[in-house]
């Protein structure tokens, strides 16, 4: 009977296909949503230790990072005649950071204010170490509300990505150098038979993923199933590990494969919750 307990609780906490679930203040079933698939890709994982300092010490000014966590107030900072919206960003290590959210708009701080203490997930650029806050500055880019599943950019900080394009060209004044477009270009332009492979054979597992889920959800004696729900949990994760380490090495062509296919599945398990 033990056995049979541990394996439902494993069961409620373990994440399904659009997140994990826990109830709300009103006792209302929450769900916490999966980040879709490139949402902080080129981005770096914030370990809190290696930020916390001056960027003229640690060297990591204008890194662009992502963090998990959340916040609940809102103040300002003025600059140069500016009303900085800034909130105390606390991770899920419970590590604090100053996140810099926009420049002060009626429309913009009511966006912020309705994610008060909804767990969500940010993109932003690193700038140094506040003084008189005593923590890391992180300017937002974006964030995603694993709450709701909605997006919310930074209207004065949401272009600061678009730096990171190189401006090499004048650095570079002798064609010669880069004979090989050609190459470059047949690789961009063709789908590998491997990642081709590996990417049906995903959409395949979330197929067959959906369709069990469908019966588990829907059957009377679901702890008949348990065994298999289990196991499919296990091959989830496995192939979420798969994927995440196969979108670092791909080309052009093989980027837009790989997004319909997530965008394809991406569908597929939200209409589990539905």
């Amino acid at each position: 009977m033990k056995k049979i307990i541990k394996l439902i609780l494993a069961v409620l906490l373990t994440l399904t296909a659009a997140g994990c679930s826990k109830r709300s203040g009103n006792g209302e079933k929450e769900t916490i949503k999966t980040v879709p698939a490139g949402f902080y890709r080129n981005y770096e994982q914030a370990d809190f230790d290696r930020y916390n300092s001056h960027a003229s010490e640690n060297g990591l000014g204008g890194t662009y990072i992502w963090v998990e966590g959340s916040f609940s107030e809102i103040n300002t900072i003025e600059s140069e005649g500016l009303h900085i919206m800034h909130a105390t960003f606390t991770d899920t290590e419970d590590n604090k950071w100053l996140l810099l959210l926009d420049i002060e708009e009626m429309t913009s701080r009511y966006s912020f204010e309705k994610l008060f203490n909804h767990t969500i997930l940010i993109t932003g650029q690193y700038d140094g170490f506040s003084d008189v806050y005593s923590m890391p500055v992180v300017y937002l880019i974006s964030l995603y509300d694993r709450n709701t599943g909605n997006i919310v950019s930074s209207v004065a900080f949401a272009d600061l990505k678009q730096e990171t394009e190189p401006s090499g060209n004048n650095t570079q004044p002798q064609p010669e150098p880069e004979p090989e477009p050609e190459p470059a270009k047949e690789e961009t332009n063709a789908i590998r038979p491997d990642v081709k492979e590996a990417l049906d054979t995903y959409e395949s597992f979330i197929n067959e993923y959906v369709d069990f889920m469908i019966k588990y959800q829907e059957s009377d004696n679901s702890i008949a199933l348990l065994a298999d729900y289990m196991s499919f949990m296990r091959r989830y994760e496995l192939n979420e590990s798969k994927l995440d380490a196969l979108e670092k090495d791909l080309n052009d062509a093989e980027l837009v494969y790989f997004y319909e296919i997530v965008n394809r599945c991406n569908l597929k398990l939200l209409q589990l919750m539905n």
